[in-house]
């Protein structure tokens, strides 16, 4: 029996399945590795800085974590369309998702630099001086980067949407790589404190926005997204990318928040065990990729399927009423 054969009455076969999921575990493989390398090298500069980046990391990671699932979850609907053949309505979806995910993160990315120390300082309670600097100088600049990572998993999620997974692990390998060198420049060779990681950090997510942005632009690609610079919502199709994308996310981001209200209980332990835990978590967070992966690639194979037995269904109900 060949298991790469795609079965009769089946859309995808187990081979065509490993091409989509594998890229998914190598990109997020890839994204938290850089957390480690980045854990690596902040070692250097003392328990604080280790201290103070691991805890800002957590909260990166609920928004990266967040983002995904909403994007993922809004590319449903763009895939349904896709599946039922409405090639107009599952662009437009696509386009939504993408303006509404940039929107939103704008916004976001100006409340948490405005509210950064508050929202340390709720979070994370009384630390130590010297890790709250530390914590409150790379989140302010991290911050930036919110945004850009909104367009880059709304653009990845699009292009699994169309099952191609590779280019979006294509690019996060390019800009990890760059990001690891990036680091390793600014701590060791120009002696940058906390800045050496957070700047080649939002330099990397911009540079990854763009290059995921380009490709969903090119009109080529059959889900490609709508070039303009004004934008009017079409509030109809929005709603239906917001009822999938918004509880997906925000089911992903609680299970993220429960990690972040640990380390806030942790944070009172003092600044070695917020360093042992950061780098703990690093290395564990590999074991659970596997299932976040399939989870974000079966849901773009799903809308898929449903959209196309819909259309079966369909097609079916129209031949019995015309006697057939």
């Amino acid at each position: 029996m060949n298991i790469f054969k795609t079965p009769e009455g089946y859309l995808y076969s187990n081979k065509a399945l490993l091409y989509l999921f594998i890229p998914l575990l190598v990109e997020y493989a890839l994204e938290f590795f850089v957390g480690l390398a980045d854990s690596i090298m902040v070692a250097s500069l003392g328990e604080a800085a280790i201290s103070g980046v691991s805890l800002v990391d957590f909260l990166v990671q609920l928004l990266i974590f967040s983002f995904s699932a909403l994007a993922t979850g809004g590319a449903v609907v763009a895939g349904q369309y896709l599946g039922d053949k409405q090639i107009d309505k599952a662009q437009n979806s696509a386009t939504q998702l993408v303006w509404f995910s940039t929107i939103l993160s704008t916004v976001l990315m100006i409340l948490v630099i405005v509210l950064r120390q508050a929202l340390i300082g709720i979070l994370f309670g009384q630390i130590e001086a010297d890790v709250w600097h530390n914590a409150d100088v790379y989140l302010y600049i991290v911050a930036l980067s919110i945004p850009f990572i909104a367009i880059y998993n709304a653009g990845a999620a699009i292009f699994r949407t169309t099952n191609d997974a590779t280019l979006p692990m294509t690019i996060m390998l390019v800009c990890d790589v760059l990001n690891v060198v990036g680091n390793a420049f600014c701590i060791y060779y120009l002696g940058w404190d906390v800045r050496g990681v957070a700047i080649p950090t939002v330099i990397s997510r911009v540079l990854a926005a763009l290059l995921i942005l380009y490709h969903v632009l090119d009109e080529d690609y059959k889900l490609h997204i709508k070039r303009s610079i004004r934008h009017r919502f079409d509030v109809k199709i929005l709603k239906k990318v917001l009822k999938v994308g918004i509880p997906y996310g925000v089911e992903n981001g609680l299970f993220q928040l429960g990690r972040v209200l640990i380390l806030s209980l942790v944070s009172t332990f003092g600044t070695m065990a917020i360093a042992a835990n950061s780098v703990g978590y690093a290395i564990g967070i590999f074991s659970v990729l596997p299932g976040f992966a399939i989870n974000l690639g079966l849901t773009a194979v799903i809308s898929n399927c449903v959209a196309v037995d819909f259309r079966n269904l369909q097609s079916f109900s129209a031949n019995c009423s015309n006697g057939n």
